[in-house]
């Protein structure tokens, strides 16, 4: 559902509860309840407060709900539809009506005996790009100047930044406060694990993020996520890390369930104590 008007995100989270405290004094029993507020930074729960945002005038109100029995997640489905006329103000968004009840299918890791499998193997040819360039590619690329006269500004337009540059034109700016200000990243599902990568803008904030982004300090920012370990891999050659991260992903009634935004999570930690290089 969604709350929209004042106070909307301590309205929603009041109706999730309220919901979930009418279910288990009516004697129904669940493996697993969830009441996320998206809008808020709720689908990765490990953002600093200042990305935290607590007082959006609308936020989707997202209940949860995973049980043994289907009676169970049946009457919360009934419990949910009376905030429509009930609820506070402003509550829209249900126009599907109640949501349907399906089965939560989990990840289960095993093995096959080899000889109950049949390997193939196929081939498939095709040309040789690199044989019908022109030139040898070049990596990376070079510095490339925008014509002006697609400047509609009247401002003076200059060459764009090599990604060679040094991180002197990076690093000292008050505006590196985050992650996200030095490096890039992506991220996805692995069963119940999850895999981050980072790559670094630069050669030089490399050499100084693998002191820096230890696979302890990631570990200890997804903590409330419920991760188990996490491992690092150096990719010297592109400047950038793997992050696995295993267990992360276990609680899968999670709106990212799949773990597609725990790498933008992890590009909002602060860099307080990052060791600055200089050149």
């Amino acid at each position: 559902l969604t709350i929209f008007g004042p106070a909307a995100v301590s309205k929603a989270r009041h109706c999730g509860e309220m919901v979930l405290r009418r279910l288990r004094e009516s004697g129904w029993m669940y493996r697993d309840t969830l009441v996320e507020c998206l809008g808020t930074g709720d689908s990765v729960p490990v953002l600093p407060k200042w990305h935290r945002n607590e007082n959006a005038y609308e936020t989707v109100l997202r209940i949860a709900v995973e049980a043994d029995d289907k009676n169970a997640c049946e009457a919360f489905s009934k419990e949910m539809i009376p905030l429509v006329t009930a609820g506070p103000q402003g509550t829209t968004g249900y126009a599907e009506g109640r949501p349907n009840v399906h089965s939560i299918f989990r990840y289960w890791p095993t093995l096959i005996d080899a000889d109950s499998t049949q390997s193939q193997v196929d081939f498939i040819t095709t040309k040789d790009t690199n044989s019908l360039r022109e030139s040898a590619a070049i990596w990376p690329p070079q510095s490339t100047t925008i014509d002006p006269s697609l400047n509609v500004s009247g401002n003076t337009l200059t060459t764009v930044r090599d990604i060679s540059d040094s991180p002197s034109s990076l690093i000292g700016r008050n505006s590196i406060k985050q992650l996200k200000d030095i490096a890039y990243g992506r991220s996805g599902d692995k069963g119940t694990g999850a895999n981050i990568g980072i790559l670094t803008r630069t050669p030089e904030i490399y050499i100084a993020l693998s002191q820096w982004l230890t696979a302890d300090r990631v570990k200890e920012y997804f903590t409330p996520l419920g991760v188990t370990s996490v491992q690092r891999f150096e990719l010297e050659n592109l400047h950038g890390f793997n992050f696995v991260l295993t267990g992360v992903l276990r609680r899968i009634i999670r709106n990212d369930a799949q773990g597609k935004a725990l790498a933008q999570a992890l590009l909002a930690i602060p860099l307080d104590d990052f060791p600055v290089p200089i050149s």
